[in-house]
Formats: C-alpha cells, structure tokens, sequence
C-alpha cells in the first residue's frame, strides 16, 4: 500500500438534504506502520467554510455521501462480491455503473451496500476540485459506522448519529434506521467522540486498507483525478528527490570550494610573504651594492694595495721618525647630505713625531719620488718646546691606475 510519503488521506462527508447540503465533515487520516490515527478537522455548514488550510493538495480526497438520495441495503450473507457492478445489480438490474456510485463491507456475516446517483453530487465535487485536491475515491452509506465498533470499549446496542440509529447485535451492524435525535459521545480508543463521526472515520480505515483501489474508479472523472493525482505525487516525489540531490550537490560544492578558497588563501599568504621576502631581498642586494661601491670607491676592498702602501711608507721612514697614525683613503663628513659619510680615495694621511724638520721635508720628497706617489706635503707641523719633538702631518695622493 502506497499513501506516498505522508501517507495520509482527506476524508470529506457530505450529508446531502432537499436543498443541497446540511453538513460537511472532515477526517484526516494517517497510517504508519501498522498504525492508523485520525484527527478530527471540523463539522461545517458548506464546503465554503471550510478552511483554506485544511486542503493540500499533496493528501488525496475520498468522499463520503449520506442523506438525500443514499439507498442502503443488507444482505444476509457475507459471499457477496463487493465489486460496483455486482453490488449495483443487486439493486439495480441492467444498469449503467458510470451512472451511480456504489460502496460496500462486510459487518459479520452481513453485507451492507449502498447506492447513490452520481449526477447529484457533481456539482459539489467540482467545488471540491476547485480547491486543488485530487478527488481519489467515493463512498456512500452509514453503515462504515460498523468498522469501527470493535473499537468501541462498551459497544453499546444502539449509537444514534444525529440523522440515523445505528443498531447492534453480537458486534454486528443489524439496523440503519433514518430518526432525527441528539448525536451520542462514543468512546474510541482513548478518545471521546461525536457519534456523527462514526462513518466518515469507519470510511477512512476502509480507503487506508483499499487503497488505491478505493470506490469510484468505475466512474471517469473519478479515475481521471486517481491517476493525475497519482503523476502528481511521483512527480513532486522525483522533484524532492532532485532537489534534495542538487543541495546536497550545491553543499558538496560548497565544501569543496571553501578547501579550494582557503587552500588560495593559504597560498595567497605564502606568495604574499615570498613577495615581501623578494622585496627585501631587492632592498638588501641594493643597499649591499651601494656599501661595496662605498667600499670600492674608498679602495678598501683592494686590500693588497693597502697593505702594499703601509709597506712602502714604512720602509722608507728614516729612524728619527716615528709615525702614530697611518690612515689609508680616510673618510669625511663633508657630503651633500647631512651626516653623510665620504671616502677621500687615494689620499693617506700619515701623523707622527721628529726631531729633525730637515729629515722631515727629505723623507717627504723621497716619497714623492715614489711611482705610485702623485703628490706628497706636510699639512702640519707643530712643535710644542724647543727642546722637544714636533708633530706633523703629511698626505699623500695616489696615483689613479685608471
């Protein structure tokens, strides 16, 4: 048995009387398992007042039809087939069963049938239809009543529904007699009940048992809406499923994409920190460039030469001489920039003390005469008593082997 996924079913009676329609009942029906509830949606005037909410298109509708028009009969045998034809020509001989709607059961060994003209109700199926629901099946008849009287815990002999008297005997349905009376509290289960509600519910387990088999298949329109609602539920059946598949897709996606974002990000992070490292690296290289060119144009890299240049200046330094200060390419503060560091290359600056001006000015001169000596003087020369040796100051410039 197949309900789809809700598994449940709208169960609408429609009490008919010389005007059109007394009352109209509604049931909701659910089977799960092996379990079958029923809730109780409302007793209303028309099929106007029923709540908007109470329809769905989604749960199929099976009606049932009592009051002006129902005949009912009992057969005193349960061998009877309830199949609409065989039933219908147990009233009716040689008649249409388009024309009619005929439902069935069995209470005991008794049979319970009942005949309505289908002509009469379809201007209240076509207001059913026209709230978007799929009219599924069709019954007719009070006596669904007796489905449920095993249910009842004091199963009384008679139950009066309002508009007929329900009569029992060793838990069989014996008499369905038309009176108008007060409608009896039933007892079912652990609920407690209008009577009135009796068939409708008893109807309802009796589609949950049949279905989709239900009564009324017989009759075109009643088939056509069977079928359409059953396309319905496996289209909205394979349209959940997509879209359960595609979310699950667009999650998937989002996974993966989120790994692929913070995987680029990751990286991101990593080229940003290559960069910045480069960019440092390009700053260090430049600055290392501008120190070794500071370097070289101060002739501090050619270390031979420096040593070379110590070498020749001390040994031609008379004894009477004595140097203090050998400096090779000093530096100064005088550049363009504040604080700036300049290298004088090819100058060195000799200090020391003698005795002897005389022996000073010739060793001078014998370091001008020196190949790699462009220029050589004394810039300074000061003596602070007479007795004592002076102080002085001599440069010399280098050639430019360039």
């Amino acid at each position: 048995m197949n309900l789809g996924p809700t598994y449940r079913i709208l169960c609408v009676e429609l009490v008919l009387n010389e005007t059109g329609l007394s009352v109209v009942r509604l049931v909701t029906m659910k089977k799960a398992g092996r379990l079958t509830h029923f809730d109780i949606t409302g007793k209303y005037n028309s099929i106007e007042d029923i709540p908007k909410n109470a329809w769905n298109k989604a749960i199929p509708v099976v009606i049932l039809v009592n009051g002006k028009g129902v005949i009912t009969r009992t057969f005193n045998s349960s061998m009877l087939s309830l199949a609409e034809e065989d039933v219908l020509n147990s009233f009716f001989p040689n008649t249409n069963a388009v024309d009619f709607v005929v439902s069935a059961n069995y209470s005991g060994n008794n049979t319970w049938a009942s005949v309505l003209r289908y002509q009469s109700l379809t201007e209240f199926l076509k207001s059913i239809r026209d709230k978007g629901v799929f009219i599924t099946g069709i019954y007719c008849g009070l006596h669904f009543a007796s489905i449920m009287y095993p249910f009842i815990p004091n199963r009384p002999a008679n139950i009066s529904t309002g508009s007929a008297m329900l009569g029992f005997s060793n838990g069989e349905l014996i008499s369905v007699s038309a009176i108008e009376t007060s409608t009896d509290k039933i007892a079912v289960g652990d609920e407690s009940i209008s009577a009135c509600f009796l068939p409708l519910i008893g109807c309802g387990f009796d589609a949950l048992d049949q279905f989709p088999a239900l009564p009324g298949k017989h009759i075109p329109e009643i088939s056509e809406s069977a079928v359409n609602r059953h396309w319905y539920s496996k289209f909205t059946t394979a349209l959940r499923w997509s879209l359960g598949t595609i979310f699950i897709l667009l999650v998937i996606n989002y996974l993966f994409f989120s790994q692929l974002r913070n995987k680029a990000n990751e990286m991101q992070a990593v080229v940003e920190i290559n960069q910045n490292m480069l960019t440092e690296y390009d700053s260090l290289l430049a600055e290392f460039n501008r120190k070794k060119d500071f370097l070289s144009q101060a002739g501090l890299l050619n270390e031979p030469n420096i040593s070379w240049y110590a070498d020749q200046i001390a040994s031609t330094t008379p004894q009477l001489i004595s140097l203090t200060l050998l400096n090779i390419n000093p530096v100064s503060m005088s550049g363009e920039l504040e604080d700036e560091i300049v290298p004088e290359a090819g100058l060195i600056e000799i200090r020391g003390k003698t005795p002897d001006p005389v022996m000073l000015h010739t060793w001078v001169d014998t370091l001008a005469r020196l190949e790699w000596v462009d220029k050589a003087r004394v810039m300074n020369y000061s003596q602070n008593s007479r007795s004592g040796p002076a102080s002085f100051v001599v440069t010399l410039q280098t050639k430019n082997d360039e």
